[in-house]
């Protein structure tokens, strides 16, 4: 248990802890599809990545997760809804976070190097993505941002891999490293990363680091 009285994923997962509503609950949302989408968007929201958000809700929501994933959405069963249009406090995310970590970054991805502009001014596939993830109080600030491509910003949210707090080294989970071991995944283990920014202090922090590796890597 942490001193905030949270438990870290990586133990809920070890433990096979697995969690409901009680029955009232339950039928509500079994019977109130609009109150169901409400909750399941406000809960992914709140504590995953935007990454996570499509397979937390379709594990949740089953073949109805696409009406949660769609901002526009605001209709149950081909009736409108006030509950899918009712709006809930978010933290207001610093705008200027993406761009000065991709400057950092030299407009590249620090796994893997990738970098492409097109059209000028526009690199796609490429996201400043938060080390301590935003849900968890992660700060929109550049020792909590690393530049990775698509790929290796999902990977990253998963925690398939990590990243060393002194060496920043890549460090891939063993199950991983198991069950595909010639994959290009695998061949990052130990490997450094590829772009660092030039100023230490724009570097990922140590503890930003280990709060990673402590909740979202899958194990060393």
């Amino acid at each position: 248990v942490q001193p905030n009285g949270s438990v870290a994923p990586t133990i809920l997962r070890q433990q096979r802890v697995q969690g409901g509503f009680p029955s009232p609950l339950y039928e509500a949302f079994r019977n109130d599809h609009a109150l169901a989408f409400m909750i399941a968007r406000q809960l992914a929201d709140a504590h995953f990545p935007e990454t996570m958000h499509s397979a937390v809700l379709e594990a949740t929501l089953g073949e109805h997760a696409f009406l949660a994933t769609s901002s526009e959405s605001s209709t149950v069963d081909g009736e409108w809804s006030p509950l899918l249009t009712s709006s809930y406090k978010r933290r207001l995310r610093n705008p200027k976070f993406r761009n000065q970590v991709l400057e950092q970054y030299g407009h590249r991805c620090a796994v893997c190097a990738y970098c492409f502009e097109f059209p000028p001014g526009h690199w796609p596939a490429l996201e400043a993505a938060h080390i301590k993830w935003h849900s968890h109080r992660g700060p929109d600030a550049p020792e909590n941002g690393i530049s990775l491509c698509v790929l290796h910003h999902e990977l990253f949210d998963w925690g398939i891999y990590s990243i060393e707090p002194e060496s920043l080294n890549v460090v891939v989970a063993n199950a991983a490293l198991a069950q595909v071991p010639e994959s290009p995944v695998a061949k990052l283990h130990g490997a450094p990363l590829q772009v660092v920014p030039d100023h230490v202090s724009d570097r990922p922090a140590a503890k930003n680091l280990i709060w990673h590796k402590q909740n979202v890597f899958r194990g060393g």
